[in-house]
Parts: C-alpha cells; structure tokens; sequence
C-alpha cells in the first residue's frame, strides 16, 4: 500500500490493537479506526495484512470472529515509532476505545451457525457468551440447510426471548 498516511495508520493500528487487549476483534478495529481516522475499509484491511505479514501483529480466528494481538516485534515498533504521530490523535483514540470496551463488556455475544454433518443432516449451533462466561450453547439437529439456516435466524434474531424461557422450563418444579 502507498499512501502518505499509511506509516502513520500502521503505528494507530497497531497502538488500537495493544490497548483493545483480548478485545481486538476485526470488528471492534474496524469500529475504531474509522470513527476515529480517515482510512476506508480495504484499505485498513490491507493494512492489517501488511502488518501481519511484517511479524507486528498476529490474527487467530475463535467463534468464526478474527482477533489480533501485538508481537514483541511489533511493541518494539510501537514503542519506537509513537512520536510520528500527534498526542491528540492518541487521546481522541484513548477515548473511543474506553466507550467501546464498555460496550463489548456490557453486551451478551450472540452466535449461530451451522455446519453439515452428513448430505441429509446439518447441526445449528446457538450460543450465548457474556463477559466471556458461556449463558447457553445449544446444537440443533437439522433436516436440510435450509432448515438449519432458519434455526440460525430464529436464534439470532429472539436469542434473549429463547434464552429466558429455556431457563424457566428449567427452573420450573416437577408436579
């Protein structure tokens, strides 16, 4: 990538990535580093690749969702290379990743998907994670793809209905 900003946009990327700690999800980064600098979205992308590529950050994939962490190598960097960048630029940063970790902290995580078992049978996996505490995390036994597919956004979209009244059948007394 060759853009005048992009020495810059790799020193907040990886500065975002160190401070979101266990919480530098794709999704999170990309939430923050657009509210927060003039980049668009492929090109951020590019970014991350590069930077990965260059042994600064490394990804893992946990619940079909893309993390990131700094390397040593990349916190030699960091720590080398900060004073290219405005302190106001840092704070302003500062700011949204303290709104967004309240954020993430307060809100339950809801995931369905669903995966072929056989070419007549498909699992719907449901779940529900808050503050990194499993609430629920079911299987459903599914038909067709298509089933499994509408299992998925029955889930997803009434994910905190379902949940309740699974806990009152189970928290219901024997006659």
């Amino acid at each position: 990538m060759d853009y005048e900003n992009a020495v810059q946009d790799k020193i907040l990327i990886m500065y975002i990535v160190d401070n979101l700690a266990n919480t530098a999800s794709n999704l999170n980064m990309v939430d923050i580093i657009l509210e927060s600098i003039d980049i668009d979205y492929f090109s951020l992308q590019q970014l991350l690749l590069e930077l990965s590529e260059q042994k600064y950050i490394s990804s893992w994939t946990e619940d079909n969702r893309r993390y990131y962490k700094l390397t040593t190598e990349g916190q030699s960097a960091l720590s080398s290379l900060t004073n290219l960048v405005q302190p106001f630029i840092f704070k302003r940063i500062d700011s949204k990743i303290k709104a967004k970790k309240k954020r993430v902290n307060k809100q339950p995580i809801i995931f369905a998907d669903y995966v072929p078992e056989d070419e007549d049978h498909y699992l719907a996996k449901c779940k529900i994670t808050e503050h990194d505490n499993t609430l629920i995390d079911i299987s459903i036994s599914a038909g067709s793809r298509e089933q499994a597919i509408k299992y998925c956004n029955v889930w997803h979209n009434n994910a905190p209905k379902l949940y309740d009244e699974i806990i009152k059948l189970f928290a219901k007394k024997e006659k």
